[in-house]
This record gives C-alpha cells, sequence and structure tokens, in this order.
C-alpha cells in the first residue's frame, strides 16, 4: 500500500536536485528519456572518441560531427570516472570509431556522470558492455510519449527536433512505470520511474494518458496500472494550470476505483481513494477552492 505520507510528498512535481533523493529512498531506478536527457544538457553532439589517455587523468577526446545544441568545438574533452575497466571500454571505442550521440549536463542533474552517450553505430567485438547495450538501446529509450525508440536513428532525430523546439534548459519530473510496461522493452522490472521534460508537449501527452490510459499504454497488465499512471498524471499536472485542466480534475474529487486493503482481526476493509487526494492537492495548490473529498472507507 502507498502511504499518504508518500503521495504528499510527490504530488508536486519533484525539483531536479532532489530527483536522486527521491530515487533512493523510494527504491526507485529513474529511466531517462531522450527528451529529458536533452533537456538536462547544455551541449549535444554526435561524434566519435579519437583519443583516450589515462594519465595522469582518464580522458576523453571526442571529434565532433555533428552540433546539436551549445558550442562543444571541433573537438570535445571529457573527464570519465576512472577505473580499469571503463578505460579498457573506451579503448574500445576509440578502436572501432563507433559513433556516439554525446549529452553534457547541466551542473545539478542527478547523473552518474555529467555526461552521458547513446550509440549510434556498431560496437567492437570485443566490448561486452556494448553488447548488452546494442541489444538494449532502440527498445530500452523511451521517449516522452511513454513508448521505447525503434533504432537509435529514430532517437537522434527526436533528439533534433526537440531541441529546435525546446533550444533551452527545461525542468524535469518523474511518472510511475507499470510493471507490465517491461514488456515493451523485452524484461520485467519493479519500482522504476520515467523522466520527463516539463513543457506543453508533456501536458499534452499526460491528458492523453489520463483520459485513456490503454489508448497510450496497450500493456496494462496488473490489477492497478492504470490507477497509479493516472495518479502520477494528476500530479504531473500541477505545472499546467488553466481552466480547462482544472474543469478535467474536479471529477476525480468523486472517482470511485481506489485501491482495496485488505482487513486485519482489528481493522475493516479499507478502499482508499489516491486519485481523489491527488487531484484535491493539486486543485487547492493553484488556489482552488474545493470541498475536500472523502479519501477512504469501507
Amino acid at each position: 500500500m502507498r502511504t499518504f505520507g508518500f503521495l504528499l510528498r510527490v504530488v508536486m512535481p519533484v525539483a531536479i536536485g532532489a530527483l536522486a533523493c527521491v530515487s533512493a529512498g523510494q527504491g526507485a531506478f529513474n529511466n531517462w528519456t531522450a527528451e529529458a536527457m536533452a533537456a538536462r544538457s547544455k551541449m549535444i553532439f554526435r561524434g566519435v572518441v579519437v583519443q583516450v589517455t589515462q594519465s595522469p587523468k582518464l580522458m576523453l577526446t571526442i571529434h565532433v560531427d555533428e552540433v546539436i545544441k551549445g558550442s562543444p568545438g571541433k573537438t570535445f574533452t571529457l573527464e570519465p570516472r576512472e577505473n580499469s575497466e571503463r578505460f579498457r571500454r573506451y579503448q574500445l571505442w576509440r578502436r572501432s570509431q563507433a559513433e556516439f550521440l554525446w549529452f553534457v549536463y547541466v551542473p545539478e542533474t542527478p547523473s552518474y556522470e555529467p555526461w552521458d552517450s547513446i550509440r549510434l553505430g556498431p560496437s567492437d567485438p570485443e566490448d561486452t558492455h556494448a553488447k548488452f547495450r546494442d541489444e538494449s538501446i532502440t527498445t530500452g529509450t523511451f521517449g516522452m510519449d511513454f513508448r521505447p525508440f525503434k533504432s537509435p536513428w529514430d532517437l537522434l532525430e527526436r533528439v533534433r527536433s526537440f531541441v529546435a523546439l525546446w533550444p533551452g534548459i527545461e525542468e524535469v519530473s518523474t511518472v510511475s512505470i507499470p510493471k507490465s510496461l517491461g514488456s515493451l522493452i523485452g524484461r520485467g522490472f519493479d519500482s522504476q520511474r520515467l523522466i520527463l521534460p516539463i513543457n506543453k508537449e508533456l501536458e499534452a501527452n499526460v491528458i492523453a494518458l489520463l483520459k485513456t490510459p490503454e489508448s497510450v499504454l496497450p500493456v496494462l497488465h496488473e490489477k492497478y496500472d492504470g490507477l497509479w499512471i493516472r495518479y502520477d498524471c494528476i500530479r504531473l499536472l500541477s505545472s499546467f494550470k488553466s481552466d480547462g485542466n482544472i474543469e478535467l480534475l474536479k471529477p476525480y474529487l468523486s472517482e470511485p476505483s481506489g485501491t482495496r486493503e485488505y482487513s486485519t482481526p482489528f481493522t475493516p476493509n479499507q478502499t482508499y481513494y489516491w486519485l481523489r487526494l491527488a487531484a484535491y492537492e493539486v486543485l487547492t495548490h493553484w488556489g482552488v477552492q474545493v470541498p475536500k473529498p472523502n479519501l477512504d472507507g469501507p
């Protein structure tokens, strides 16, 4: 069961600096959409590794073939976290001349490295880490439409078009991924969240998902998948106050669906109306005067 305290803590969009804390605190794993990676990047470019040095620090020099965002120059140098396995992997990247899409993040972005990369071309046969990545990249990286990309080239085109529309630095928030969504990326998982940029395109996607979750996410096998998806969509709408969204959320104050919690010898069965609470929190956050709904009952 999700406690009311947890819902109240995350019902508003999560500040970018707190994303890692939310992830760690709830045992969740955050999946960055390609658009969120672009939104948090000060530079994005396509290029190959041309030099790897290890002394005095591990450094990668990348030849830039295409600039999508920012001004990386003709070559760009990255300083990865140092370990022997990474040094070997980067050497294989240089040897294979594999092309990557590179994202250099702004400060305060909760990432293992201050940069990220997505492979666009074939990998070196000796790169065992890339063997997994090559198999997963086309299905393991999601877009903000909640669907995985079919190929890295589709992803590249999407990043180009996203930056053309949204060239600045965007804030991001998260939405729960139902366990059954794992079938779309070829594996199952628990307690994962999708990171999304907060902009008008997200608003349109969220409204569509809120109205008909099954039309956007056809794979909803678990009993409460649709409920939790709608719960997170209501939370995400808190960034988009409008008369239309106010009217969209008001009916959820009397939403009949909830989670049924089984009784113990000392407590009766209870139904918890999470969508009512989420809608109430967002509406009051917007300053809309509405009566507090009944949040639980037999």
